[in-house]
């Protein structure tokens, strides 16, 4: 049982107009796996910043060394990744949205408490 199930149906209106405000725009992030997926552009956006930087080196890296093997197999990989996360991007924005709406939640909830005392 989730957080949220526990709220009052004013409460979730609010954390639903919350999540609206606060969440990730699906359009962006494709837009950004568009032009800038290379560089990471869409997984910085969507907070994942360890793997948008290794996106930005690998891109970085294989056309540095372009002329060798090595270069035609760092960006062989980053378009295997650049593929699945065309197929991802939905999933991540519905896990970002889902953590806000359940910490949203608790907060309301963690304010009922206190109130109540």
């Amino acid at each position: 049982m989730s957080y949220y199930d526990e709220l009052t149906n004013e409460e979730k209106m609010v954390v639903n107009a919350e999540i609206q405000n606060s969440g990730k725009n699906i359009v962006v992030a494709y837009l950004l796996w568009f032009f800038l997926g290379a560089l990471g552009g869409h997984r910085f956006y969507l907070g994942k910043n360890g793997s948008g930087l290794t996106q930005a080196l690998l891109t970085i890296l294989g056309y540095a060394t372009l002329f060798f093997i090595v270069g035609g197999v760092l960006l062989l990989a980053l378009g295997i990744w650049l593929i699945m996360d065309l197929f991802m991007i939905n999933q991540e924005i519905e896990r970002s949205k889902e953590a806000i709406k359940e910490s949203k939640a608790k907060d309301y909830l963690a304010k009922r408490h206190i109130q109540a005392e």
